[in-house]
């Protein structure tokens, strides 16, 4: 650094230096020789200024102090160069305090979650479906006359002393038993039943014929009553009448499962936390800060501090962030980009964690494909840095139970007449909310890809993966770059067996292992 205190032209001192050529076999002198210095004031700017340093260019005669066009080093002619910035390569400050943060919930207890929405729709449906069955069985009309003849008997039963109650019920017994045998008549007489009931035996009909000619004399007669057991053998006859049940395939009829609309159905059911800037105490840090500590340089004794609280809570992002700032600021690049990866996927939202990844990402040798997809330039990639990927799970799963709700809703509109319009307008509007959420969750979870792995790890040191666990047999080896995502599939007595994007499997020292979560 050069501080001038006078104005002039200043000449350097060349420097030497001594070396030896191994091509050579001797020692060679390379010398240095700096260029003119020319010290100038501020001129006008400033009567008594700080000086300006010029170095002119080697074989350029210097301008002279005071007039011309480069006086005051102004209009020297030169035209100034646009000042360019390179890469950003400086990580943020640590994050005070802790964080909360979720790990992604298990691939198959996701995909439980979005397909149970519509197995409880597929039960609330079936249950429409069966309720609808029996209002369009053909035989329903027979059905409820033969419940009304057995409800009618059982009304003589009880009032047989009250004369109007009696006529009330012997006429709703006659017409039952003429819809029942499907005659269509508002004034039935036994002709017209008698000519319906070749599907009974001859002593039906006949104990049918005689409760019929009773219930006509207890009507129309001069002298209104009932036998004894004309009642019994009503009632009797209603038991041997046999019905054809409901078919347990007939809910699955189109005219049950899709009372409207049938087409816009089937196309419709095809298949086709965050961490803050500070979270913390804003009291005056201690001693064992690790805050403090890295701010004075101490940045092993920092990690150590973090690394304790990422085991006790692996999936603090403040934690996390921090502690890859100190394994980045000793060099080691691997295990800054496995926890600052792991702090993204948990609150990417957060700016401090969003900078640090992107930093240790270009600082690293190796850069696995998936944490690469990340960094593009695509809508999908962009929206991995709005939410973490337990967030985003969620998300989809919202958005699949919506997208259910909205087909219920359409199916509701078919089921209940006296609401289908609004039914049907609701019922779009959430399936197209739910869609929409659906496929934005699913989009960016197709980003993170195997980084929305609960297992997956990151291979931080220069080891190779064995075939058992065991550094003393001789055995196949094959090794992986640092930097390597993989699926830790189980451990064993300080050995973690991990399998590779390409199925490869192996054991490693879990020591050389990041969990991502």
């Amino acid at each position: 650094m050069l501080i001038p205190t006078e104005a002039g032209e200043y000449d350097l001192p060349s420097v030497r230096f001594v070396y030896f050529d191994p091509k050579k076999k001797a020692y060679e002198t390379i010398e240095a020789k700096p260029p003119k210095i020319v010290v100038r004031k501020q001129g006008t700017l400033r009567a008594s200024g700080p000086a300006q340093v010029t170095i002119a260019p080697a074989g350029t005669p210097s301008q002279k102090q005071g007039g011309g066009p480069g006086w005051g080093g102004f209009g020297s002619g030169r035209q100034a160069k646009a000042l360019q910035y390179g890469t950003p390569a400086l990580p943020r400050e640590p994050l005070e305090g802790t964080g909360f943060g979720a790990g992604p919930i298990p691939g198959g207890w996701i995909r439980f979650l979005a397909v149970l929405p519509w197995l409880v729709l597929t039960g609330v449906w079936w249950y429409w479906a069966r309720k609808r069955s029996v209002l369009t069985d053909p035989e329903r009309t027979r059905k409820e006359a033969l419940q009304s003849w057995k409800s009618s008997v059982e009304h003589l039963r009880t009032e047989s002393a009250n004369p109007e109650a009696r006529e009330k019920s012997l006429l709703i017994w006659q017409k039952a038993v003429a819809a029942t045998l499907g005659v269509d008549a508002a004034t039935p007489a036994w002709p017209e039943i008698s000519a319906a009931t070749e599907s009974l035996q001859e002593n039906e009909r006949a104990d049918l014929q005689k409760c019929w000619l009773d219930s006509d004399q207890a009507l129309y007669g001069r002298h209104p009553s009932l036998q004894g057991d004309w009642c019994e053998r009503a009632a009797a006859l209603a038991g041997r009448i046999d019905l054809p049940a409901l078919k347990i395939w007939e809910p699955l009829r189109p005219r049950n499962l899709l009372p409207w609309l049938g087409a816009l159905l089937i196309l419709a059911l095809l298949p086709r936390c965050d961490a803050g800037e500070t979270n913390a105490a804003t009291a005056a840090p201690q001693a064992g800060d690790p805050v403090r500590l890295y701010r004075e340089g101490s940045f092993e004794k920092a990690g150590q501090i973090w690394g304790e609280a990422v085991r006790k809570n692996m999936t603090d992002p403040v934690s996390r962030n921090n502690l890859g700032l100190a394994w980045f600021q000793i060099g080691d690049k691997e295990r800054a980009l496995a926890n600052g990866l792991s702090a993204y996927l948990v609150s990417p939202q957060t700016a401090t964690v969003d900078w640090n990844l992107m930093i240790f990402a270009e600082a690293a040798d190796q850069l696995d494909p998936a944490i690469r997809r990340l960094f593009e330039d695509t809508w999908a990639s962009r929206m991995t840095s709005r939410a973490g990927v337990f967030t985003w799970q969620l998300f989809l799963v919202a958005g699949s139970a919506a997208t259910a709700v909205g087909v219920g809703l359409w199916l509701a509109s078919g089921y209940f007449v006296w609401r289908r319009r609004l039914f049907f307008r609701v019922g779009s509007g959430v399936v197209l909310l739910g869609a929409a959420l659906a496929f934005v969750a699913g989009s960016a979870l197709g980003v993170y890809g195997r980084l929305s792995d609960r297992a997956a790890v990151m291979i931080v040191d220069v080891v190779p993966l064995r075939s058992v666990p065991t550094e003393v047999e001789t055995q196949v080896e094959k090794a992986y770059p640092p930097g390597s995502l993989a699926h830790r599939e189980k451990e064993f007595l300080g050995w973690s067996k991990v399998r590779m994007p390409n199925q490869d499997a192996g054991w490693i020292r879990t020591e050389n292992l990041v969990p991502l979560y």
